[in-house]
């Protein structure tokens, strides 16, 4: 599968980058869109849980964090399995994912929050550039 979209979201503080990862995951769940959501860690795992279960304002996002395969439309995972088979991947990890081709749509934050932040989200800019695969890259402003 060939990525038809990478799309840099800026987000300047933490309000932004919650409402950027809200907005995204709820895009997809309701067009019935299977989502992933990558964390480097098992804090960032628990933290995106709760998030997803007190932020919209529109109700709950169901979701799960999952190691194992499910079929659920909302899945958090550490590391880069894609255990729920979906086509879109909200990339909160610290690179890209190693098997990004898999996805039709995939989401980073272009994270201003901190000087460390950026030079990360750089990093996986310039990684998606590089890459032969790559069809669309759209930074958001």
């Amino acid at each position: 599968m060939k990525n038809d979209n990478i799309i840099f979201v800026p987000v300047h503080d933490s309000e932004a980058k919650l409402q950027a990862i809200v907005e995204a995951i709820q895009r997809h769940f309701y067009k019935r869109e299977r989502i992933i959501i990558r964390v480097d860690n098992a804090a960032a795992a628990a933290y995106v849980d709760k998030l997803l279960w007190r932020i919209p304002q529109a109700g709950i996002l169901p979701h799960t964090i999952i190691s194992s395969h499910c079929r659920d439309p909302i899945a958090i995972i550490i590391g880069d399995t894609n255990w729920n088979n979906a086509s879109v991947l909200l990339n909160l990890g610290s690179d890209i994912h190693p098997e990004h081709e898999q996805f039709n749509t995939i989401y980073e934050l272009q994270d201003y929050t901190s000087p460390e932040k950026l030079t990360l989200s750089t990093a996986r800019m310039d990684k998606y550039s590089q890459k032969e695969s790559l069809s669309e890259m759209e930074v958001l402003v």
